[in-house]
Parts: structure tokens; sequence; C-alpha cells
């Protein structure tokens, strides 16, 4: 839930003190989310227009993955390809964050397919392996686990929204502990209303 310091705008969290620009994005994004603008035509306000993912190159898109309160003196990695790890870019007392770029394009049928180096399964069911003890490189542990974080509940809504504001991030955030205690593994979904626009710091 957002803190006493942030509020909610639509699908977009803002912390308060955030200059005005990120507000307007926040609008912006929102209205996207919500299905204005369907066409990719101006909104009216900067000339912003939904990005062409049809080519080859589509478009970027910057994740952030939050684990709450997962176990304490685990080590969590992203899965990058089939061997190669890339480490948390914060982890607190409460939660270990992962920002991972990856890449949306358009099929001949007209759906959403992903790429990058951290995007995993085929393509009617990409994801990403948040990887812990053992498999996250620590010989020590005695947890072996991968978490699997669906990308398939990203949508048309939110290519667009993230192409009419590129400064901010979709957050996706996911229970750390499984029922018994240890390391989050198999297939994780994201808690309360799935991925939401947030700003990067």
């Amino acid at each position: 839930m957002p803190s006493d310091s942030s509020r909610t705008h639509g699908l977009l969290r803002i912390e308060s003190g955030r200059p005005p620009a990120c507000a307007a994005s926040a609008e912006r994004s929102t209205r996207l989310m919500n299905g204005a603008d369907a066409r990719g035509v101006s909104d009216g306000n900067d000339g912003a227009r939904f990005a062409d993912v049809s080519g080859a190159t589509g478009q970027l898109l910057a994740l952030r993955l939050v684990l709450e309160r997962p176990p304490h003196h685990v080590r969590w990695v992203v899965q990058s390809g089939k061997i190669a790890h890339l480490p948390p870019s914060a982890v607190d007392d409460e939660s270990v964050t992962f920002d991972v770029m990856i890449r949306v394009v358009s099929t001949p049928a007209g759906t959403l397919d992903f790429r990058g180096d951290c995007v995993q399964g085929p393509r009617a069911s990409r994801f990403v392996y948040l990887c812990a003890g053992t498999r996250a490189g620590d010989p020590s542990s005695c947890w072996d686990r991968r978490a699997k974080v669906s990308l398939m509940t990203l949508s048309t809504e939110h290519v667009k929204a993230m192409a009419a504001a590129p400064e901010l991030r979709l957050e996706g955030r996911l229970r750390g502990t499984a029922r018994d205690g240890g390391p989050a593994c198999a297939s994780v979904p994201l808690l309360r209303t799935g991925w939401t626009l947030v700003g990067r710091v």
C-alpha cells in the first residue's frame, strides 16, 4: 500500500514532493491506461504519441520487480540468459528490488511478444526468473529455488502508457516468502493491483 508520503493517481503512485512533470505524466499515463487516445493520436498536451511496436526493434519497457518481506540472509538475482545473473538494484530489511529492461514487439498475429536477456520461456508464456540461494550463486545456502514472474499480464495499455511517459517504470510487487518460510518459488503472482506506474527513483 502507498505510504503516508505518497498518493495514488489511477495506476500511478506518486511520491510527495515529486516535480510537476511527474504529476503531468501521471495524468497522461492514467488516461492511456483507461483507454483514452486509443488510436495513438496526440494527447493534446505535449504531442506525445504511442510507440509503434510493429517493427523489429519494438519498444523498451523499464520494469521494477519488488520482493516483499523475503527471508533474511538469502541471496537473490535475476537470471539472464541460461546461466548468467544480474544482482538486485536495492536490498533492505523489508524488500529486494530488481530493475530490468525488456523489449516489447508486436507479432504478425497482432499480439505482444517480449524479448531481452532476462526474458525466459516460449512466446506464448514469457516470464522472468528470480533465483534464490544456490541458484543465485551462494553455495552455502540451504535453498535452491527460482520464482517465475509472468510477463503475460503486461497489456497494450501498459505499453501505451510507458510510451507516453518513458521517465516512469512499471512496478510489480510479489510476496518474497513461500508458505514453508523459504524463498518464494514456482509461479508467483503479482500482489494487489498488479503492474503500477512509478517514478524511476
